[in-house]
């Protein structure tokens, strides 16, 4: 299975590389797999009090969310809890 993680914040030093455009984006592509956001946590050694948003293609959830082959998540920690507030209704 493989996904796109992107990390934020303070997360991103868990990514060995980061976008080229913007160079503040942890970008991790993974093959293992993952049933749920949880398990993708898990791997990455991230707990629920760190992390304020997760996204998976686009959409907001929770760490119940299944992952498919293909997804693309971004990870958001708690000191950029604020940009919810302006990207999304």
């Amino acid at each position: 299975m493989a996904i796109q993680c992107r990390l934020y914040g303070k997360f991103k030093k868990l990514a060995s590389k980061t976008d080229s455009a913007s160079g503040t984006v942890g970008i991790i592509e993974l093959q293992e797999k993952f049933c749920k956001v949880e398990d993708l946590l898990g791997y990455l050694d991230l707990n629920e009090e760190q992390i304020s948003h997760i996204i998976v293609n686009g959409r907001y959830v929770g760490q119940g969310k299944d992952l498919e082959d293909g997804d693309r998540v971004a990870i958001f920690p708690k000191e950029l809890s604020l940009l919810y507030k302006w990207y999304f209704d």
